[in-house]
């Protein structure tokens, strides 16, 4: 995997310096404002490769994420937040005599009850010609449940959010009939067109259900909850230097949507902190090492103040982290 560089992200240092004030004040807390002090290493080591994608659970206690076991191939992990050796879900399988339909899980979500993971891959196979499912496992461990209506979208990225007192799945993938890239959402078993064209990268979606995505270009865009047609979020988010794959949040308020970005200063990963409704951004120096450059999958907990954050090379096998 390779940085795309997309432009500069502008930082002010008088506007980071106030944020942190304000954040830090007993009136305005820190879930409140979207502002992240820094990472903790939560998993690395020889029990996987390549992390591509990590999600919180709701209470924010556990990291579920995607990567290679080196013995049974493609697998889903979750690891405690506090760090220890992860443990895997679910896998496919590393030699020819396995038949496995898990091919190559990229994205990762958790509902919102914390009962279940779910895997957006590309290239999973299925009961029919179709490839390119979302399956889901439980959290406790057990069979694969595979989301039959998702077949030959090739969904590779994927989020959870409870829209109207209901868990919605939001992914990103191919249209089944035209094959042009977009944003899909499948509620109860029925999956409907958010929007389709150009070629989106991560999404986000507000408990109003206004979708948030990431293109291709490195641009953040909307769509109004209910619409069919994206804007675009003017100001610095114009142009992010996004790396692949990548993910974004929304704060806790819904004020601010957070992205791993890679500075251009530094040429390592940090976090833009975005206004939804200026586009203005703001980037926050995590303190992650300079070999940080291959940042991935990037979601909130959605009962915390918890976002897990995968770099796919840090510590030459890829590392996990949680940030506050």
């Amino acid at each position: 995997m390779t940085n795309r560089w997309r432009g500069a992200v502008p930082s002010s240092t008088a506007a980071l310096l106030t944020a942190l004030a304000v954040g830090c004040s007993k009136d305005a807390p820190k879930a409140a404002s979207g502002i992240l002090t820094g990472a903790t290493a939560v998993a690395n080591g020889a029990a996987f490769l390549s992390p591509f994608d990590a999600a919180p659970s709701p209470d924010g206690n556990t990291i579920y994420f995607t990567g290679v076991d080196p013995a049974a191939g493609a697998a889903l992990f979750k690891v405690p937040a506090a760090g220890g050796t992860p443990s895997v879900l679910a896998s496919g399988c590393a030699n020819a005599a396995c038949d496995s339909s898990i091919g190559s899980p990229l994205g990762i979500a958790v509902s919102s009850d914390g009962s279940k993971v779910f895997a957006a891959d590309p290239a999973y196979v299925g009961g029919s010609s179709d490839t390119g499912y979302i399956f889901s496992v439980p959290t406790g461990g057990g069979a694969q449940t595979l989301l039959a209506e998702t077949g030959g979208y090739n969904a590779r990225f994927v989020t959870v959010s409870k829209v109207g007192g209901s868990d919605n799945l939001y992914f990103i993938g191919d249209d089944k009939t035209d094959g042009a890239a977009g944003i899909f959402k499948d509620v109860s078993g029925t999956v409907s067109t958010v929007i389709k064209g150009g070629d989106p990268q991560a999404a986000t979606v507000a408990g109003n259900g206004t979708v948030y995505f990431i293109d291709k270009d490195g641009s953040v865009q909307k769509v109004a909850g209910g619409g069919s047609t994206a804007s675009a979020l003017g100001g610095a988010a114009a142009n992010l230097a996004v790396s692949y794959p990548v993910g974004m949040a929304l704060s806790g308020d819904e004020r601010f949507l957070l992205v791993p970005v890679v500075d251009p200063a530094t040429s390592t990963q940090s976090i833009a902190r975005i206004d939804v409704n200026t586009g203005a951004s703001t980037l926050m120096a995590l303190g992650l090492p300079a070999t940080n450059t291959e940042g991935g999958g990037f979601h909130k907990a959605a009962n915390a103040d918890v976002f897990s954050f995968v770099d796919s090379g840090a510590g030459s096998t890829g590392t996990v982290y949680v940030l506050k």
